[in-house]
């Protein structure tokens, strides 16, 4: 295919190109949620930005970002993607369950990639690859959770092939041989604590002087920190008596993280393996665990 684009139409969500008759929409699948609260990761943002924009004359960029479960790789991901969605022809999030090739291939439908009657996986891939190169740039490309050193290094190549994307993946793994990486950390304490009552708003402040005991305790973890204090207003919203911030630091004294008390299910948008799309409803344990 050449690599000939006319802008086809504008909607007030999405906007269709014209690729010699294929019609390829700016976004690409489905987009990810933004998150509903971002604090203190400005700098890293900014940072993201400018690792792409430096070696824009390369055409393709790849680049991990990488940190523990739960630290906040996808929420800063996902704000990358919505704070700089002007500045790309086309946008696509995929999220990887097993393989990146497998999650390279939900990208088949949008991109319009004709594969009945194709058995081989390979074969499939190679299609929407093509599809991938043709597109104008620079576009940008989000693999979520790849976690899996060899499966990084078995596409590595391919996903530094195409001459006109932005990719960024979120990981776990702490390096890959000539791949550039960008490592975030934990938040600091006073982000941390900010967080913490965006989502817990019948905090009082006579109990500010534990809240640093509690956080440092669960390593500042952005999605421990979340779903604590989600669960923080289950029991105040349903108990006559309440559960208190001094009744949370003694549980994770005494217990630890996954035994703590819990009233229900919380909601989150931490992507899931099940739900990666949706809001995540689920108990506490079970999300920490998954993380």
């Amino acid at each position: 295919m050449k690599k000939e684009v006319n802008f086809k139409d504008n909607h007030f969500q999405n906007t269709i190109f014209n690729y010699e008759g294929k019609k390829i929409p700016k976004i690409l699948g489905q987009a990810p949620f933004r998150p509903v609260v971002f604090l203190g990761r400005d700098e890293e943002l900014k940072t993201i930005r400018e690792e792409f924009s430096d070696k824009a004359d390369q055409g393709n960029v790849l680049l991990l970002v990488n940190g523990e479960g739960g630290i906040g790789k996808t929420s800063l991901a996902s704000q990358y993607y919505h704070t700089y969605f002007k500045e790309y022809m086309h946008l696509a999030w995929v999220y990887t369950e097993d393989s990146i090739s497998d999650a390279l291939l939900t990208l088949a439908a949008p991109l319009e990639v004709a594969l009945e009657g194709v058995q081989s996986k390979e074969e499939k891939l190679e299609r929407v690859v093509e599809h991938l190169n043709i597109l104008s740039g620079p576009s940008l490309l989000i693999i979520d959770n790849a976690n899996r050193l060899d499966d990084l290094r078995d596409y590595q190549k391919l996903l530094g092939s195409f001459p006109d994307l932005h990719i960024l993946v979120t990981t776990r793994v702490t390096q890959l041989k000539e791949a550039r990486s960008y490592r975030i950390g934990h938040l600091k304490e006073n982000d941390a604590i900010k967080l913490f009552k965006s989502f817990y708003e019948a905090h009082e402040e006579a109990e500010d002087e534990l809240l640093p005991k509690i956080l440092a305790s669960v390593g500042y973890n952005t999605l421990v920190i979340e779903i604590l204090a989600k669960n923080l207003s289950n029991f105040n919203n349903v108990l006559e008596k309440g559960y208190h911030l001094k009744d949370l630091l003694q549980d994770l004294q005494n217990n630890g993280v996954l035994a703590l008390r819990q009233t229900d299910t919380v909601r989150t948008n931490y992507q899931s393996q099940e739900k990666k799309y949706s809001y995540l409803q689920a108990t506490q344990e079970e999300i920490i665990t998954e993380k």
